[in-house]
């Protein structure tokens, strides 16, 4: 998988079917448009696996049919098996494991201090920014490559009601001169008023 890949080339590597349909569907009608977003059919299915970790797959393309953007994810739901509830000390772990070998694969990452965020190290010491409320955790890093190319790590643990997500997330970008997909005009709308509150 290589960045500027058609959404052909990147599927055909892939297969569809690892992907929402909804979300192909969308793509294949908005393509040319405003470029689109694949996101994964469940949070099962899995694409890769570094360090016995499984994970999912998202693609976004711009509007010339260049791949911009991978996403690599573990995300866990109560939804995904309710018998199964993970702790916020397994799903930090699993951050550690994936800073850990992104580290490996691309150099330290940069860290600001914040006000009330931690700098903290893993057990191999990899450092990341670390924020924890009660039952919610916040971790992330940022590396910018030399080519200008960008990689964010974002983890989240939250518990809301009797609902548990862990959340891992590695983005893989092109630089922020290259075009990226738009939503449409209806979602940039309610997108509006939600953060308005």
């Amino acid at each position: 998988m290589k960045f500027g890949m058609s959404f052909a080339e990147s599927t055909g590597l892939t297969g569809l079917s690892r992907f929402n349909p909804a979300a192909v569907k969308g793509c294949l009608l908005e393509l040319a448009v405003r470029g689109c977003y694949l996101t994964p059919d469940n949070n099962l299915i899995s694409y890769t696996s570094v360090d016995g970790i499984p994970y999912t797959l998202a693609l976004s393309f711009n509007r010339f049919d260049k791949l911009t953007d991978i996403s690599l994810k573990y995300e866990r739901e109560m939804i995904d098996d309710p018998d199964q509830k993970m702790s916020l000390e397994d799903c930090r772990a699993i951050h550690e494991r994936t800073a850990d070998w992104l580290v490996k694969d691309f150099g330290a990452f940069e860290q600001k201090k914040e006000k009330g965020v931690e700098i903290v190290k893993t057990a191999k010491g990899s450092e990341y920014s670390y924020y924890l409320d009660g039952t919610t955790f916040i971790a992330s890093f940022q590396k910018n490559l030399s080519d200008k190319r960008r990689i964010l790590l974002v983890s989240h643990y939250m518990v809301l009601g009797s609902n548990t997500t862990c959340s891992i997330g590695a983005e893989f970008s092109e630089p922020d001169t290259v075009e990226r997909w738009e939503l449409s005009p209806d979602e940039k709308k309610q997108l509006n008023e939600i953060t308005k509150g």
